[in-house]
């Protein structure tokens, strides 16, 4: 690599940096936020599995599901929504309103397993009273709420994309597509008719001339054969 490549390089990754810097240091605080929110959804996900402190290879699956489940519908899932709302097509309210409902309901999921996490957290200290047990809801929030949000995420994901200019644009070239297939298909039909209509004439009267041959033919073989049998009686000494 030569002397100018390598000042380049070092140039893009200087500019990189600052980009990043300007970036994340605007919005410092909800990247912060998420963090210590996607630990507390890490410590929710693995929590459950090793309560008992009996550890097998299906448990460090089920953890490692619930954990990166968590994350990926929490903290991903908001980072995610909130970038669509001004990554998406002008003046597109269902956009808008995919984006903010799905940004609201990631939030509201950041929220409710960092409480379970927080109730995780007082049980296995021990130190308060009225977490002598893992609460119920947050014991169900962990087994329910991964396929629930990853289907309405989905969902929600297809919708969004679907409404969009470039999928309008997509369907209506896939439409057109469609139709140019159709007419081909209707002209290739068409040209065979006309062939027909064209040809019909000629080919029937040279299937009729044919047959009309083959007749004539069979007749001359009839007619011929009966008088070799009239020739055959009247010269019965010849035969």
């Amino acid at each position: 690599m030569s002397k100018i490549d390598r000042d380049k390089k070092k140039d893009q990754k200087a500019y990189n940096r600052k980009v990043n810097a300007e970036r994340y240091g605007r919005y410092w605080l909800v990247y912060v936020g998420l963090a210590v929110t996607a630990g507390l959804s890490v410590f929710a996900g693995m929590s459950l599995p090793f309560k008992d402190g009996y550890v097998t290879f299906w448990r460090i699956i089920a953890a490692l599901y619930y954990a990166a489940g968590f994350v990926a519908t929490g903290e991903g899932a908001a980072y995610f929504w909130f970038d669509k709302l001004t990554d998406r097509d002008e003046d597109n309210k269902t956009q808008i309103i995919v984006a903010w409902t799905m940004l609201l309901i990631s939030v509201a999921t950041i929220l409710t397993t960092a409480l379970a996490a927080g109730s995780f957290i007082a049980y296995y200290l021990g130190a308060m009273e009225i977490f002598t047990t893992l609460p119920y809801w947050a014991q169900e929030w962990i087994v329910w709420a991964i396929p629930v949000l990853l289907i309405v995420h989905m969902v929600s994901g297809m919708l969004f994309r679907a409404v969009s200019d470039e999928a309008a644009a997509e369907r209506e070239m896939k439409v057109r597509i469609r139709l140019s297939k159709e007419k081909v298909q209707e002209e290739k039909m068409n040209a065979r008719a006309n062939y027909w209509e064209n040809h019909a004439p000629d080919v029937a009267k040279q299937l009729g001339e044919l047959e009309a041959q083959e007749e004539i033919a069979r007749y001359r073989a009839k007619l011929g054969a009966a008088m070799a049998s009239e020739t055959k009686q009247e010269n019965p000494k010849n035969s």
